[in-house]
């Protein structure tokens, strides 16, 4: 309101210095005032806008062990020192060696 106000007042000020009278100074600063209000309007509305809320999403990490010798495939937790390729044991099926095929996440259900 204010705004338009400022705007009503600089061309009620622009008639007369158009006439040949002056208000050239007025005019100037009703229009600075209009200038300065659009500013703080329009930075209000961006403040007010809804900002994206980040969310984080929790993985479950799992790990699969393979048979070098046979198809046994076998999945388990993530343990601290995993690693693809890794050498773990023996399969339990033919008592070859066992290593860490892939190592991926999945994330968790909200409850």
């Amino acid at each position: 309101m204010v705004s338009f106000f400022s705007l009503y007042l600089a061309l009620g000020v622009l008639k007369p210095f158009s006439q040949g009278e002056g208000g050239f100074e007025t005019l100037i600063y009703y229009m600075f005032i209009l200038l300065m209000l659009f500013f703080i309007i329009s930075m209000f509305f961006s403040m007010t806008r809804r900002r994206p809320v980040m969310t984080v999403k929790t993985l479950r990490t799992i790990t699969v062990l393979r048979c070098e010798n046979c198809d046994y495939k076998e999945e388990r937790e993530f343990q601290v020192g995993d690693y693809v390729f890794k050498r773990i044991g023996e399969c339990a099926k033919c008592k070859g060696p066992l290593y860490i095929a892939m190592i991926y996440g999945v994330p968790e259900k909200p409850s």
